[in-house]
């Protein structure tokens, strides 16, 4: 018991590292929702999110170059600035979009004409960005408004030449949209973008939480193999098993405090998100093996006969390295495949792996279904298993 004091009395004196990762995650906190909250106006009385009437920036390949899709892009042109984007690659389109160089961008099918006449929703897709705001309700609905009033003079017997001539002379040219709020929901259009502060908050935490764990509990177990300290150690009548144990127990414990603190982060912050209402078992979960995984990673990294001073580069650079290569900071969509294929052998890989599944508009083409879970969990656990070994493994050679 002597020994469990004297560890976390030894933490005691690296808190100035825990309260500035402290610091930092709550900047990134706040920033995030101050930036990534729409600013959208509610109405008491009919509780409709009215979005203000605007001039977007919209991204389109016309895959179909029919009259219907020339006719649909013109209409749009009048009070939007349409950009062609037929000759850009893939990577470039999502890049455009997720650092909001275009508003939206649509693909229209090349059965364009007939999928509108039969209703099918693949007639167009879109793609937005987590942080897109209003600004898709507005797109979709001025595109909605305009095939349906020429699926209307389809209907009334016009051809197809006339209905497109219809349909432009009676449309208007502003489109206001609303967003309908069911009675008794307390739903309202901000609640995607908690789910993006929310997901992007729980990815940056995986990374936060190996910096601390490693650099301020690692730093601990580092001081306890080096200098006075040790040789006090090895003076006590304590077997090296029950200190190996105590120390283990001891960063364990951290971790899970840090887990705890962030599951109250994200309840408070987030309770109207559909990854807290729909999926936080899986997604606590995850942070959980996250930290674990962290924690082991810890011991690992700390097991090296590392300096105090060389200690904080040594996890910035294994800490940033994973989290670029994994998809914290970079979305996985936008990064090349063959950086995914390597990621794929990092624990942070898997961690961001279900929590994109999970948040909508984060671009995954995941869908997450228990399996996603189940192999990403495993994954990080086997991870903590071969760092926790090969750290017991460094250790016991290092004293040989």
């Amino acid at each position: 018991m002597h020994l469990y004091k004297n560890f976390f009395k030894m933490i005691s004196k690296y808190k100035s590292g825990l309260i500035i990762y402290g610091c930092i995650f709550a900047v990134m906190i706040i920033v995030l929702m101050a930036n990534g909250l729409p600013q959208v106006s509610r109405s008491g009385e009919d509780e409709n999110a009215n979005i203000a009437d605007d001039s977007y920036t919209i991204g389109y390949i016309d895959n179909s170059d029919s009259a219907l899709s020339k006719a649909l892009i013109e209409y749009l042109d009048e009070n939007n600035d349409m950009v062609d984007m037929s000759e850009k690659t893939e990577d470039n389109i999502k890049t455009m979009v997720f650092f909001a160089a275009v508003s939206a961008s649509i693909t229209i099918d090349e059965d364009f004409e007939s999928k509108v006449i039969t209703g099918d929703d693949t007639a167009i897709t879109y793609l937005a960005d987590a942080g897109d705001g209003p600004s898709v309700y507005l797109i979709e609905n001025m595109i909605n408004n305009y095939l349906k009033t020429y699926v209307t003079y389809l209907d009334m017997g016009f051809s197809a030449e006339d209905a497109i001539a219809k349909t432009k002379d009676n449309l208007e040219l502003n489109a206001k949209a609303s967003v309908y709020i069911a009675e008794g929901s307390d739903a309202s259009a901000a609640d995607h973008k908690f789910d993006f502060v929310v997901g992007t908050a729980c990815k940056f935490f995986i990374y936060i939480s190996f910096s601390a764990l490693t650099l301020c509990i690692g730093g601990v177990l580092v001081k306890s193999n080096t200098g006075k300290v040790a040789e006090r150690i090895k003076a006590a009548p304590v077997k090296p098993g029950m200190i190996s144990l105590v120390n283990t127990a001891g960063l364990i414990i951290c971790g899970f405090i840090l887990w705890v603190i962030m599951g109250i982060v994200i309840l408070l912050m987030g309770s109207s998100s559909a990854m807290v209402k729909e999926h936080s078992v899986p997604l606590f979960a995850i942070l959980l093996a996250g930290v674990i995984c962290n924690c082991a990673m810890a011991s690992f990294i700390s097991s090296f006969n590392v300096s105090e001073n060389v200690m904080p580069m040594v996890v910035n650079i294994a800490g940033l390295g994973l989290s670029f290569i994994s998809g914290v900071f970079v979305p996985q969509y936008l990064m090349d495949p063959k950086v995914l294929a390597i990621s794929k052998f990092m624990p942070f890989y898997w961690g961001v792996r279900v929590i994109d599944s999970i948040c909508p508009g984060s671009g995954s083409d995941l869908e997450y279904t228990p399996q996603v879970l189940l192999v990403s969990v495993g994954v990080i656990l086997l991870c903590a298993v071969v760092f926790a070994l090969a750290g017991m493994l460094v250790r016991k050679n290092r004293t040989v």
